[in-house]
């Protein structure tokens, strides 16, 4: 009995200074721009479009802030995460999290992160940012898209190498029309030629034209507020009122 009271509390110190040494351990800072998890509630900010530059306070917690935006396949992503109060990192991840480029530093001089990116399919992807060290900072997040460069598009009448064929030009709010590759007999038994061209179908609802301009004065004491519809037919956010 004597020995036993003696173990217990001998075995109790002994915890107690092993769980000491060993403090809670949140997610280790990582300054790998490789590293990622997915996102959780509270870190998707909401939408940024195409030429348009947000700002926002991050905590450092959660860790991770983002920006949701969609994009045709084959668009090419030019985006900016800069800070004047802490080191950017910046992450383009599919709308499930999968990783497509990273970027810690974009230059020897800068701690600002830029992403230089082609986007594998038609869809929505979220631009991810954190501050290298999880400490509290104030991110300016920009984001260009450039649309893929298309093929010329056939010329009605011109011959063509396969029957039954479609191909497309765009059209309108992003819509295409398209023609179809027909069997020409009066050019030659195995001729063929392309077809007029179709209606403009599929435009983007609620559209508009790429590069149409609209002003307004409301919301301005004196002067009026701009915004430019963008090559993917969404508008961009008004500007600041001018005279």
């Amino acid at each position: 009995m004597i020995l036993r009271r003696i173990a217990l509390p001998a075995v109790v110190a002994s915890f107690l200074a092993a769980t000491a040494c060993a403090p809670d351990a949140p997610d280790a800072i990582a300054s790998d721009a490789s590293e990622l998890r997915a996102l959780v509630a509270g870190e998707l900010l909401g939408a940024i479009l195409d030429g348009e530059s947000k700002t926002v306070f991050h905590s450092g917690q959660p860790r991770y802030r983002a920006y949701a935006f969609t994009a045709v396949k084959g668009a090419h992503v030019d985006a900016w995460v800069t800070s004047t109060t802490g080191d950017a990192m910046a992450f383009l991840t599919t709308e499930t999290g999968a990783k497509i480029a990273s970027n810690d530093d974009a230059r020897a001089n800068t701690t600002n992160a830029e992403i230089l990116a082609t986007v594998p399919a038609d869809g929505t992807y979220h631009l991810v940012f954190r501050e290298q060290d999880d400490q509290p900072a104030t991110f300016t997040v920009s984001l260009e898209l450039t649309p893929p460069t298309e093929p010329v598009p056939p010329v009605p009448g011109a011959s063509c190498p396969i029957a039954d064929q479609i191909t497309s030009k765009p059209c309108g709010k992003c819509g295409i029309r398209e023609t179809i590759c027909l069997p020409a007999p009066e050019l030659g038994p195995t001729a063929k030629r392309w077809s007029e061209y179709g209606m403009c179908i599929n435009e983007a609802p609620d559209g508009c034209l790429p590069g149409e301009v609209q002003t307004t004065p409301i919301g301005c004491a004196a002067g009026t507020r701009t915004r430019t519809c963008t090559a993917f037919c969404g508008w961009s956010d008004f500007s600041a009122c001018a005279p």
